[in-house]
């Protein structure tokens, strides 16, 4: 069993107001019990996760400077690559500075994009401390992976004006998703948890295509021409889409 470090949500099980449950249900019988539980339930606190080792000062240092560097010489390249007036090959010339530019809003964007994660980290502490300053917080508060409170949920988000600027710095919760598990359910009947009949009363029989069979249909000489024809119908080709790649 993981640690309650380590856990994931799968591996916790839920306190689920099944009352409010019920009570919803009885008067919308087309309500979505996902939603429900989504809604009613609520995950135990585990353990802080354990903490990384954040890299130095100076390493943290080289990366913004290399970052500075990459986002510098992007403007060198960035457009250099003109469309054609007619539709024609590149020249050589032209595929150099197609190569360029790539290359440099490759690097330009991975850089930034790591920053940002690292700047929305730094601001998501600052939340999480802002929250203790004004008690909003508890031993009880659930946190992320990363530790933080899984607070600031739809109107209800935790936010700070900016001084000077007349917007506001938030950092807003998503909507809880919840998911009825086969393959839980499957597991706690294995392992002897419920009865066959408690996990036939929670499933139900789906039809769905069977790949061995249409394929023994094929290898039957005389069954392949039907087989055949009913495989056009039901064949569904999506092409595969084009990239460009520096390799």
């Amino acid at each position: 069993m993981p640690s309650a470090a380590t856990e994931t949500t799968k591996d916790l099980v839920p306190t689920i107001d099944f009352d409010g449950a019920v009570a919803v249900l009885q008067k919308d019988k087309n309500a979505s019990l996902t939603d429900l539980l989504a809604e009613l339930a609520t995950l135990p606190v585990t353990a802080p996760p354990a903490e990384k080792k954040k890299p130095s000062k100076e390493t943290v240092s080289q990366n913004i400077e290399e970052a500075r560097q990459a986002i510098q010489a992007l403007p060198e390249v960035f457009g250099t690559v003109k469309e054609p007036a007619t539709r024609r090959q590149f020249s050589p010339a032209e595929l150099r500075k197609a190569l360029d530019e790539k290359a440099a809003i490759a690097e330009a964007k991975s850089r930034i994009t790591k920053r940002e994660a690292a700047l929305n980290e730094m601001i998501s502490t600052h939340f999480d401390v802002y929250a203790e300053s004004l008690n909003l917080v508890d031993e009880t508060v659930p946190k992320d992976a990363k530790g933080h409170y899984l607070i600031g949920s739809k109107g209800n988000r935790l936010e700070q004006a900016i001084e000077g600027t007349g917007k506001l710095l938030t950092r807003e919760k998503a909507t809880d998703k919840s998911e009825l598990s086969h393959e839980l359910l499957l597991d706690a009947y294995e392992q002897g948890k419920i009865t066959r009949a408690e996990y036939l009363a929670f499933t139900k029989t789906v039809r769905e295509i069977d790949e061995d069979k249409i394929s023994a249909a094929l290898l039957s000489k005389a069954r392949r021409p039907r087989a055949q024809e009913i495989i056009k119908m039901i064949t569904k080709i999506t092409p595969g889409k084009l990239s460009i790649h520096v390799r």
